[in-house]
């Protein structure tokens, strides 16, 4: 008998080790995972089971299968138009500093685009901190984390072009102004609501995400130091870390 003919199916045929796979000697059919959490993500080819959060990182670290070339682009461009809309909105609000609108970038980080969790975005929040320069880095490390290098460069863009733009742009009618009655109203009115901004960010980070006496202890005391000395920012992180670190989490 020769291999692969259809007389290899009859009755009684042993198939040669060559033939193990099926009675054709073809190699066997490879079938692609069913839809759900252990193959593929429901209607996203190629996805390979990641929750949809997780798609965006996945496509920006070339996980997404590469038989489908223009889904994984067309996720990273949607993540990618979602972080400049929300950077460049939260670019304009932003009075008195970054730190005025974490409350708003939280929420949609974390609870609507679910880019990362509530720990994660506290551990952003004190790297960004800690490190030299503004405060509002921390919306390259949510780009990066969204939507690896392109997420983190228009991330950086949006959140800082508009203000800057803004900013060039009212300065010399603003200096022009400088002993008018308007200017002084709404500097006034500026100064309690970007107080405000900022009270609300402290409060909504520590609503989100610290749990435990411990943690409330620390927070309250960190408070109470940089409102009364001036100590310097990292070295009341360093002490927070240190306890943490010999009292256990």
């Amino acid at each position: 008998m020769v291999p692969g003919r259809r007389h290899d199916r009859l009755p009684g045929f042993t198939p040669r080790p060559w033939q193990a796979e099926n009675a054709w000697g073809l190699p066997p059919r490879k079938t692609a995972p069913a839809d759900g959490p252990a193959g593929r993500a429901p209607g996203v080819p190629g996805s390979r089971g990641l929750p949809h959060a997780g798609l965006a990182g996945a496509a920006a670290q070339g996980q997404i299968d590469s038989r489908f070339p223009r889904e994984g682009r067309s996720i990273m461009s949607l993540v990618l138009l979602q972080l400049i809309g929300l950077f460049a909105t939260l670019s304009l609000l932003a009075f008195g500093g970054g730190a005025g609108v974490i409350p708003d970038m939280q929420r949609a980080a974390v609870d609507q685009h679910h880019w990362l969790t509530a720990k994660q975005f506290l551990d952003m929040f004190a790297i960004s901190r800690a490190t030299p320069g503004p405060g509002s880095l921390i919306v390259v490390l949510i780009g990066l984390k969204a939507a690896g290098l392109a997420g983190a460069a228009v991330s950086f863009a949006a959140m800082f072009a508009p203000s800057c733009l803004a900013v060039h742009l009212v300065a010399r009618s603003w200096h022009r102004a400088a002993h008018t009655a308007w200017r002084a109203l709404l500097e006034r009115a500026f100064a309690p609501i970007g107080v405000g901004l900022t009270f609300a960010s402290g409060l909504s980070l520590m609503r989100g995400t610290e749990h435990g006496w411990l943690l409330w202890g620390l927070t309250i005391a960190s408070t109470a130091l940089f409102a009364t000395t001036r100590i310097n920012p990292i070295l009341l992180l360093g002490l927070g870390a240190g306890v943490l670190l010999l009292v256990g989490p």
